[in-house]
This record gives C-alpha cells, structure tokens and sequence, in this order.
C-alpha cells in the first residue's frame, strides 16, 4: 500500500537516505533578523507626546501613592472581614490554622464522632 502522499508529495519511491546529507554545522548562518528603525519625524513626535492620560481621564487620577492605595484597599478588606457573624468568625479561624493542626483538629472530631456513635449503640441494648 505505502503512503497516501507518496505520489503526490515526494515523487514516487526515491530514497530519501540515497544522498549522504550535511552536518548541523555545515548548515548556512542565518541573517540575524532586525527591526525597521522608525523614521525621524516619528522619533520625535513620540518624544514630545507627554505622559498620557489613565483610561477615564484625569477625573479618575488618584493623588495617593501606591502605598496608600495599598493601606486603604486593607482596611476596606479588615472592616468587610468583621461583619461576618458567627460562622465567618469561624471560617477565619479555620483559615488561620496549620496543616497539623487542621490535621489535629479532624482528628478529635472523628474520636468525638466515634465516642457518640458506640454511646449510641449501648443505649440502644440497654
């Protein structure tokens, strides 16, 4: 049968490995590839331009650095982490604990399940 693209593609059964090749280093350096230098009039129009201007315009400019944006966007953070109630208390304190200690905490719940469960079985004979 042989392949579908023979024909087509590599003109009919000619070896390929019939000529002896060339090393990798024998191969022609390529030319090393270069940008085209821009012009001078747009050299000098990009040099003139200014700053730019902050997608939605000066209005929404900001005078604080980023420090103080940074401390901000925290305490936002700290006052929306304290209304959370009972349970997101909890879910913090989760968040704060260890690898071994999540580790040592599941492991007293399951002794606590089990207790509860053989508890469970001896009233139920009794």
């Amino acid at each position: 049968m042989g392949n579908t693209c023979s024909g087509l593609c590599g003109g009919g059964d000619k070896d390929h490995f019939s000529t002896p090749g060339r090393t990798l280093s024998s191969a022609p350096a390529a030319k090393p590839a270069s940008a085209k230098l821009p012009s001078q009039k747009q050299a000098q129009r990009a040099s003139t331009t200014g700053g730019g201007q902050t997608v939605g315009g000066t209005a929404a400019r900001s005078a604080d650095d980023p420090r103080a944006a940074a401390a901000r966007a925290a305490e936002a953070r700290l006052q929306q982490a304290k209304g959370k109630g009972k349970l997101g208390g909890e879910l913090d304190k989760q968040k704060k604990q260890t690898m071994n200690a999540t580790r040592v905490q599941e492991a007293r719940d399951n002794l606590a399940r089990k207790e509860t469960e053989r508890n469970a079985e001896i009233q139920k004979y009794s």
